[in-house]
């Protein structure tokens, strides 16, 4: 019988699967809140498994995020955040 994965190891399959396909989508963690009906400091805490949702969250996310709920759970790495703020995108000087 397989060992079924600890609840943090499935946290940080959630964290990595729901950051990549909000990357795919190209939306900041806001535009994902505002799409699945979340608070922007929720999603910022899914997408480093520092929280334990709920299904009822799950399902929202992965309603916004245009896939099956078990997609969110399949196996995936977090990759560490980086520290900081992300820099600003320069913009062209005439």
């Amino acid at each position: 019988m397989s060992k079924a994965p600890s609840l943090a190891r499935l946290l940080r399959y959630v964290a990595a699967n729901t950051k990549r396909l909000r990357l795919k989508h190209a939306w900041t963690q806001e535009a994902l809140a505002e799409e699945a009906g979340l608070e922007a400091r929720y999603v910022q805490e899914i997408e480093r498994a520092k929280t334990n949702m709920t299904l009822a969250v799950l399902l929202d996310l992965a309603t916004a995020l245009g896939v099956h709920p078990r997609n969110l759970l399949n196996e995936a790495e977090l990759k560490p955040a980086k520290p900081g703020r992300p820099r600003k995108a320069r913009t062209a000087q005439r």
